[in-house]
């Protein structure tokens, strides 16, 4: 017999928030229904997944492992159920949602009006900005993030793709600039700093299997993708950035990439929200439409 979804619900919310009196409450349900129903799913798979003291309880090294498993199968199942469920539904009400400007201009842009034709009675209040917004205070239903990891939060994530790094100048800056044959020599070089990276000018990369940061230094830090993109192509200097963002400059020969064999990991793009349980269902489309599309634009999780 396989491990009913509400085990893996109860196990997942006692593995993330690391108690299971936390876990009852998240959940709606007394502790001991939780408790009954993670010592159930250990019985089932023959293995501890939680070390319990008096004090604590902490995830053994197979539970570690089935928690990203156990993750990944309630989220396919929740997205599954919200496609049974639409079926034959209109969907409408307004969603609001945050996504990173830059993102939202350079890659959602042109693939929004095919969701919104779609979904003609749905009303989308977008907020195109760059900083870490509250959902909460904010109103937000959902938010996009980019980024290696997620600060330790409440929210609902689910990862939905990967956006690789690339490091990018202008063929005519390069021509008078000083050659750049590995990451130390950018020190040399005119960078232009994402203001709002968590790395800001110590740009990442890995060198010999090992990752490395590199202070670099430049005229400008702006906190704006888009308009550091503009700045690459006059010539100006060099700038680290995610792929979406210089895609077709690099197509048509107007950016060069470099160093492409020290390039740091991929940016993960993260959905969040506030519901831990069942989304609402235009949120799931909206956030299933995204995972689609980034698939198809070769950015997907795989």
């Amino acid at each position: 017999m396989n491990p009913s979804l509400q085990s893996l619900r109860a196990f997942r919310a006692v593995g993330e928030l690391g108690s299971f009196a936390a876990a009852a409450r998240q959940l709606e349900v007394t502790g001991s229904a939780v408790t009954k129903l993670v010592a159930g799913l250990e019985s089932q798979l023959g293995v501890r997944l939680l070390q319990r003291s008096t004090r604590k309880v902490s995830l053994t090294a197979a539970g570690e492992g089935f928690l990203l498993d156990c993750v990944q199968l309630l989220e396919e199942a929740e997205a599954a159920f919200a496609r049974v469920q639409s079926q034959g539904q209109t969907v409408r009400g307004l969603l609001r949602l945050s996504v990173p400007s830059s993102f939202a201009l350079r890659w959602l842009q042109p693939r929004l009006p095919a969701f919104l034709r779609e979904h003609r009675e749905l009303q989308l209040d977008l907020q195109l900005t760059d900083r870490y917004v509250d959902l909460v205070a904010e109103r937000l239903d959902a938010a996009i993030r980019i980024g290696t990891q997620l600060p330790d939060s409440s929210l609902h994530a689910r990862a939905l793709g990967r956006v690789p790094r690339v490091l990018v100048a202008a063929p005519a800056y390069l021509a008078s600039s000083p050659p750049l044959r590995g990451p130390a020599d950018l020190t040399r070089h005119n960078a232009l700093v994402f203001a709002l990276s968590s790395t800001g000018s110590d740009w990442p990369f890995m060198l010999h299997g090992r990752p490395i940061n590199v202070a670099v230094r430049g005229q400008l830090r702006a906190d704006n993708s888009v308009m550091l993109r503009e700045l690459l192509r006059s010539g100006l200097g060099i700038a680290l950035t995610p792929h979406f963002i210089v895609d077709d400059l690099l197509a048509n020969g107007e950016l060069s990439s470099l160093l492409s064999d020290c390039m740091p990991a991929p940016l993960t793009v993260h959905a969040v929200s506030t519901q831990r349980r069942q989304p609402l269902l235009r949120t799931q489309l909206i956030v299933d439409f995204l995972a689609r599309e980034l698939a198809a634009s070769g950015y997907g999780l795989s």
